[in-house]
Protein backbone atom coordinates (compact mmCIF):
# COMPACT_ATOMS: atom_id res chain seq x y z
CA UNK A 1 0.00 0.00 0.00
CA UNK A 2 2.79 2.43 0.93
CA UNK A 3 4.66 1.53 -2.23
CA UNK A 4 1.65 2.25 -4.47
CA UNK A 5 1.13 5.63 -2.74
CA UNK A 6 4.81 6.44 -3.24
CA UNK A 7 4.59 5.46 -6.91
CA UNK A 8 1.44 7.54 -7.34
CA UNK A 9 3.05 10.55 -5.62
CA UNK A 10 6.23 10.18 -7.68
CA UNK A 11 4.23 9.87 -10.90
CA UNK A 12 2.20 12.97 -10.01
CA UNK A 13 5.34 15.00 -9.27
CA UNK A 14 7.02 13.86 -12.50
CA UNK A 15 3.91 14.61 -14.56
CA UNK A 16 3.61 18.06 -12.99
CA UNK A 17 7.30 18.73 -13.66
CA UNK A 18 6.97 17.60 -17.28
CA UNK A 19 3.94 19.84 -17.82
CA UNK A 20 5.73 22.77 -16.17
CA UNK A 21 8.84 22.24 -18.29
CA UNK A 22 6.76 22.05 -21.46
CA UNK A 23 4.90 25.23 -20.55
CA UNK A 24 8.17 27.16 -20.23
CA UNK A 25 10.05 25.81 -23.22
CA UNK A 26 10.39 26.95 -26.79
CA UNK A 27 8.13 24.86 -28.99
CA UNK A 28 7.96 24.27 -32.71
CA UNK A 29 4.60 23.12 -34.03
CA UNK A 30 2.99 22.07 -37.30
CA UNK A 31 6.33 21.37 -39.02
CA UNK A 32 6.10 20.40 -42.68
CA UNK A 33 8.12 20.09 -45.86
CA UNK A 34 7.23 19.39 -49.48
CA UNK A 35 8.40 16.24 -51.27
CA UNK A 36 11.81 16.79 -52.86
CA UNK A 37 15.15 15.44 -54.02
CA UNK A 38 17.94 17.93 -53.41
CA UNK A 39 17.37 21.03 -51.27
CA UNK A 40 14.11 21.16 -49.30
CA UNK A 41 12.67 23.87 -47.04
CA UNK A 42 11.04 23.09 -43.68
CA UNK A 43 8.32 25.34 -42.24
CA UNK A 44 6.79 25.54 -38.73
CA UNK A 45 5.77 27.96 -36.00
CA UNK A 46 8.40 28.63 -33.33
CA UNK A 47 6.92 29.84 -30.03
CA UNK A 48 8.85 31.18 -27.07
CA UNK A 49 6.94 30.26 -23.90
CA UNK A 50 9.65 31.66 -21.61
CA UNK A 51 10.15 35.00 -19.89
CA UNK A 52 13.48 35.53 -21.69
CA UNK A 53 14.35 35.93 -25.35
CA UNK A 54 15.54 32.74 -27.05
CA UNK A 55 17.87 32.58 -30.02
CA UNK A 56 17.76 29.87 -32.66
CA UNK A 57 21.27 29.36 -34.04
CA UNK A 58 20.94 26.25 -36.19
CA UNK A 59 19.27 22.99 -37.04
CA UNK A 60 20.18 19.45 -38.04
CA UNK A 61 18.43 16.48 -39.58
CA UNK A 62 19.52 12.97 -40.51
CA UNK A 63 17.83 13.36 -43.92
CA UNK A 64 20.23 16.11 -45.11
CA UNK A 65 24.00 16.53 -45.24
CA UNK A 66 23.68 20.06 -43.87
CA UNK A 67 21.11 22.67 -42.88
CA UNK A 68 20.91 26.47 -42.86
CA UNK A 69 18.51 29.03 -41.47
CA UNK A 70 17.18 31.13 -44.35
CA UNK A 71 14.89 34.05 -45.05
CA UNK A 72 13.23 34.65 -48.40
CA UNK A 73 12.40 38.22 -49.34
CA UNK A 74 10.65 39.76 -52.34
CA UNK A 75 12.86 41.64 -54.79
CA UNK A 76 11.72 44.21 -57.28
CA UNK A 77 13.98 45.72 -59.89
CA UNK A 78 13.62 48.10 -62.79
CA UNK A 79 15.53 47.43 -65.98
CA UNK A 80 14.72 50.29 -68.30
CA UNK A 81 11.04 49.99 -69.12
CA UNK A 82 10.68 46.54 -67.56
CA UNK A 83 9.77 45.91 -63.96
CA UNK A 84 10.87 42.56 -62.64
CA UNK A 85 10.01 40.87 -59.39
CA UNK A 86 11.09 37.69 -57.71
CA UNK A 87 12.45 36.30 -54.48
CA UNK A 88 15.88 36.26 -52.94
CA UNK A 89 17.05 33.89 -50.24
CA UNK A 90 19.55 34.91 -47.56
CA UNK A 91 21.32 32.85 -44.92
CA UNK A 92 20.44 33.90 -41.37
CA UNK A 93 23.06 33.29 -38.66
CA UNK A 94 20.56 33.42 -35.80
CA UNK A 95 16.98 34.35 -35.08
CA UNK A 96 15.75 35.74 -31.75
CA UNK A 97 12.20 35.18 -30.51
CA UNK A 98 11.10 37.57 -27.78
CA UNK A 99 9.34 36.29 -24.62
CA UNK A 100 5.83 34.94 -25.23
CA UNK A 101 6.07 35.65 -28.96
CA UNK A 102 6.23 33.40 -32.02
CA UNK A 103 7.74 33.47 -35.48
CA UNK A 104 6.16 31.69 -38.42
CA UNK A 105 8.55 29.84 -40.67
CA UNK A 106 6.59 29.90 -43.93
CA UNK A 107 7.00 30.10 -47.70
CA UNK A 108 8.26 33.54 -48.65
CA UNK A 109 9.79 34.08 -45.19
CA UNK A 110 11.91 32.24 -42.66
CA UNK A 111 12.61 28.53 -43.16
CA UNK A 112 15.17 25.85 -42.42
CA UNK A 113 16.86 24.70 -45.61
CA UNK A 114 17.82 21.03 -45.79
CA UNK A 115 20.80 20.95 -48.15
CA UNK A 116 21.89 17.94 -50.21
CA UNK A 117 19.28 15.43 -49.17
CA UNK A 118 20.53 11.94 -48.33
CA UNK A 119 17.40 10.54 -49.99
CA UNK A 120 14.25 11.88 -51.62
CA UNK A 121 11.41 12.99 -49.39
CA UNK A 122 8.16 11.37 -50.42
CA UNK A 123 4.61 12.37 -49.64
CA UNK A 124 3.45 10.96 -46.30
CA UNK A 125 6.92 10.47 -44.82
CA UNK A 126 8.00 11.88 -41.46
CA UNK A 127 11.48 12.82 -40.27
CA UNK A 128 13.08 14.59 -37.29
CA UNK A 129 14.45 18.12 -37.33
CA UNK A 130 16.62 19.22 -34.40
CA UNK A 131 16.48 22.93 -33.55
CA UNK A 132 19.60 24.25 -31.82
CA UNK A 133 19.44 27.27 -29.51
CA UNK A 134 22.19 29.60 -28.31
CA UNK A 135 21.80 28.35 -24.71
CA UNK A 136 22.79 24.87 -25.98
CA UNK A 137 19.27 23.43 -25.68
CA UNK A 138 17.86 21.40 -28.53
CA UNK A 139 14.34 20.53 -29.55
CA UNK A 140 13.46 17.55 -31.72
CA UNK A 141 10.62 18.45 -34.06
CA UNK A 142 8.65 15.87 -36.07
CA UNK A 143 8.27 17.02 -39.70
CA UNK A 144 5.55 15.74 -42.05
CA UNK A 145 6.09 15.63 -45.82
CA UNK A 146 2.93 17.04 -47.41
CA UNK A 147 1.72 18.77 -50.56
CA UNK A 148 1.01 22.41 -49.86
Amino acid sequence: MKRSRLLLATSTVLATFALSAAAYAATATAAWARPGNDDVAVYFTLTNNTNKAITLVGAASPVAKSTELHRSSPVEANAGDMEMSGMTMQTVQSLTVEPHQHINFEPGGYHVMLIHMRHSLKLGQHFPLVLIFRNKTREIVPVSVINR
